[in-house]
């Protein structure tokens, strides 16, 4: 069937190419000059006829990937899935040589050998023909062992077929907390871009040709305005063709690497296994604690001291204020006592002066 239907698409591009080789014919033939580089041409003509005679060129690829297309739509209808044949009564996988696919892994992974690893992970790129793209590395305050401790984080582009062999080489490494794999597939972009390529390479090639046709300024104009054109597209087609590839042929490796003194419990526990795990947890981080607090204030010492030294000369100067304060007003109460005493003794001697 897939046989009979090639040969019906082929059969139609060739009598489409014929269609298309005779409408130029007889447009060559009814030219006042006899050709397609005469006088007089005007840039829409100019672009016209090589969009045309690109079409008939292109038709074929269009042609085959229509055929692509309802081959795999019957395939999907006998219920085999994409890139499968049957082969003695078995499905087999055949996988596509010419598929482009974008990968990207991502990792989480935990060690108590940080330098260690990093250096080993790094000789490990390089020794499978990748490089790191990006790399930082976050340190902690030297005092804080606990609470802070080292972790990297870094990109690496792997070619794709040692991928696979660089991902089980991480896992082996370390523990590993968090993988994620995220596979695109940009085949169908990719022939899209190709296709627009091939189109423009084919209508610069009938631009040159037709340039050297040329006889008047105005037809030279027209040809070259419409080349600067094609080529700046060819341009960006060729880029955006550099940067799949690029990412095809490299994988990209996020791996996020995190200094531990104790790995992170990956697999299922029982009652009595948490119960366990979490007791003694709590009693390393007790441990932990008087730890750091102990070399807390160890490194904060001269601050300790300088904030002593201040909180007490404070204290003194509050202290002899308060004594000031509270002698001034014992002396007051003694000489508001001492005052009505001097009366009474004035009233008691002027008295008897007066009965006298």
């Amino acid at each position: 069937m897939k046989k009979e239907m090639k040969n019906r698409m082929a059969a139609a591009a060739v009598m489409l190419l014929s269609l298309v080789v005779a409408a130029g014919t007889l447009t060559a033939c009814s030219s006042p000059q006899g050709g397609a580089g005469g006088i007089g041409l005007k840039k829409a003509e100019i672009y016209e006829m090589a969009v045309a005679e690109t079409a008939a060129s292109s038709e074929a690829p269009a042609m085959n990937y229509m055929y692509d297309e309802m081959a795999v739509a019957e395939e999907a209808a006998y219920g085999l899935d994409e890139g499968a044949y049957m082969a003695g009564g078995e499905t087999t996988t055949v996988q596509n040589p010419n598929r482009k696919l974008i990968k990207n892994v991502y990792l989480d992974i935990e060690t108590k050998e940080f330098d260690g690893l990093t250096n080993a992970l790094g000789r490990q790129v390089s020794e499978m023909g990748g490089y790191i793209e990006c790399s930082n590395i976050s340190y902690p305050s030297s005092f804080d062992d606990y609470l802070g401790r080292r972790s990297m984080n870094f990109s690496a582009r792997i070619p794709a077929e040692r991928l696979d062999e660089f991902v089980q080489h991480v896992e082996n490494s370390g523990n590993v907390t968090y993988k994620s794999e995220n596979v695109t597939d940009v085949t169908l972009q990719y022939t899209d871009i190709e296709s627009k390529k091939k189109s423009l390479q084919l209508e610069q090639e009938k631009l040159n040709e037709l340039m050297q046709k040329a006889e008047t300024v105005e037809d030279t104009i027209a040809i070259e305005a419409r080349q600067s054109e094609v080529r700046y597209q060819l341009e960006s087609i060729e880029s955006q063709l550099r940067t799949y590839d690029n990412q095809v042929e490299y994988s990209t490796v996020n791996v996020n690497v995190n200094e531990v003194v104790d790995y992170t419990p990956v697999k299922e526990y029982t009652v009595w296994e948490r119960i366990s795990e979490g007791f003694n947890a709590s009693i390393r981080a007790i441990g932990e604690f008087f730890k750091n607090l102990f070399v807390g204030i160890i490194a904060y010492s001269p601050i300790i001291l300088l904030a002593g030294a201040i909180i007490a000369v404070i204290v003194l100067i509050i202290r002899k204020l308060v004594k000031k304060n509270k002698k001034q007003k014992e002396d007051i109460k003694e000489d508001i006592k001492e005052e009505p005493d001097n009366t009474e003794e004035s009233d008691k001697t002027e008295k008897p002066e007066k009965t006298e």
